[in-house]
Formats: structure tokens, sequence, C-alpha cells
């Protein structure tokens, strides 16, 4: 069966994540996935996440794509490693490198044979950055 794996904060599931998730879906019969861990969310997003790490990952586990999800290790690469998926598939807006994740892979002996990067989907309506806009999250009212 072919493994494959995404990453993200996932805090406050929207369309967009769903589109993200069942595009990664697409290219192998199991899907996992790597929910941030909260210090991680604040040193990528410079925020505290609205869900903990544990609610996040409860949201994820309920999506209709997704086989098996888990909490990151603060190294990312390590998260790889634990899941050796086959294939990747990293969000538009993921700083990741997938040269570097393909090196990591080769001198592990892992199975991981190709990283793909989503298209942004519909950002105009599907992010997240507009969900929080739409509800003024992180605004002084």
């Amino acid at each position: 069966m072919k493994r494959v794996l995404a990453a993200g904060t996932f805090d406050g599931i929207h369309p967009g994540h769903l589109k993200f998730l069942q595009y990664a879906r697409k290219f192998g019969q199991e899907l996992g996935v790597v929910v941030a861990r909260d210090q991680s969310v604040r040193k990528i997003k410079g925020r505290t996440p609205l869900f903990n790490e544990k609610e996040r990952l409860a949201m994820v586990l309920a999506l209709k794509p997704v086989d098996f999800a888990f909490i990151g290790s603060s190294d990312w690469l390590q998260s790889v490693k634990k899941a050796n998926p086959e294939t990747i598939v990293l969000g538009h807006d993921q700083k990741k490198d997938g040269k570097e994740i393909l090196r990591f892979a080769e001198k592990n002996k892992l199975k991981l044979k190709k990283v793909v990067r989503a298209p942004a989907f519909d950002r105009k309506r599907l992010s997240g950055t507009l969900m929080k806009r739409k509800t003024k999250v992180g605004k002084t009212i």
C-alpha cells in the first residue's frame, strides 16, 4: 500500500484544508498527516494557535481522507522518518525544501521517492487568512 504524508497546523479546519488533504490522498492508498506542535505553530505563524495540538489532531483524525495522524516532532524530518511515506505532499505555502527532504530520506534509507507541492486552492475563498478576517480572530474589538 502506497503511503502519502501531508503536514500542517490545521488550526481551525476550513475548506482549503479539505481540498489539500483530498489532493494529497490522490497520490496513494493511505494518507497520514503530521499536525504541527503548538510551539511550532508559534514559531512558524508567529501566534498562539486557536486550538491546542491535541484538539487539532482530533479534528484532523475526524476527516474522511485521513487514515492516520500524529503530532509532529519539533524536528519535522523526524516525523517524516516516523511515517516513512513513499510520497510527501506539501502545501502551497509551506517553506519546506523538497530536495532537502529527499536527501534526508535517502540518507536514512526511507521509502520516500517523491515530494509534491499542492496548488493553492481558491485562496480568495478557502484560506485560513480569510477565515480569520471574517471572524476577526486576533483583532482587539
